[in-house]
This record gives structure tokens, C-alpha cells and sequence, in this order.
């Protein structure tokens, strides 16, 4: 269990936002597309959690997939999870990849 995040360089360009997220072990840049309001939704999230609510989700949009995001708090413990999810038409289900998961206390 780590005891610090920090988001950063956030960056837009031509319709995209990078966004990095590191705790103590990782860093991780996640792209989305300017579709949805992506820095609204992720500050939004933060704020609600420290108003009181257990957990927040929300999705960017990252052509051609998405990031699904949940947020949730356990009394001092915050975890973060993003898995980008990308509807495979061969298949009809989605493939999913882990881009972020993590815990702070």
C-alpha cells in the first residue's frame, strides 16, 4: 500500500488528453479523446469522494475503445482502477486491458 498519487502533465492536443497518474511504484500516461468532458469527469469524481461518496465510475473515450475509471474509498484507503475496453466485432465481446490499478492509504 502506497500513501501518495499524483496526477500530472496533463496535456491537450489536437482533441486528445494525457493524462499521468504515478504513485510510489508506477507511472502510467492514459490518453482519451476530447469527445467527453474527461478532465470534468475525472476532478469530479475526486471531489464527490471527498464529500463523502464511497465510489465514483465514468468513461473516456479513446477512439476506438474506452477507459472505463472507478474511484472508490474505504475509510483512508483510496483505489483507483482504469481498464480500457475495445468491443471486438470477430468476437462480440470486449477485450479488456488493465492500463492502471491502484491503492493509497
Amino acid at each position: 500500500m502506497n500513501n501518495l498519487y499524483t496526477i500530472s502533465k496533463i496535456a491537450l492536443q489536437n482533441g486528445w488528453l494525457d493524462m499521468t497518474i504515478q504513485d510510489l511504484d508506477k507511472e502510467t500516461v492514459i490518453t482519451a479523446s476530447y469527445l467527453s468532458d474527461a478532465i470534468y469527469d475525472f476532478t469530479m469524481a475526486v471531489v464527490l469522494l471527498c464529500e463523502g461518496s464511497k465510489e465514483r465510475s465514468f468513461v473516456w473515450m479513446n477512439e476506438p475503445g474506452e477507459v472505463q475509471w472507478t474511484i472508490s474509498r474505504n475509510n483512508l484507503e483510496v483505489s483507483i482502477n482504469g481498464i480500457y475496453s475495445l468491443y471486438n466485432e470477430r468476437t462480440m465481446t470486449f477485450d479488456e486491458e488493465i492500463l492502471y490499478q491502484g491503492s493509497v492509504s
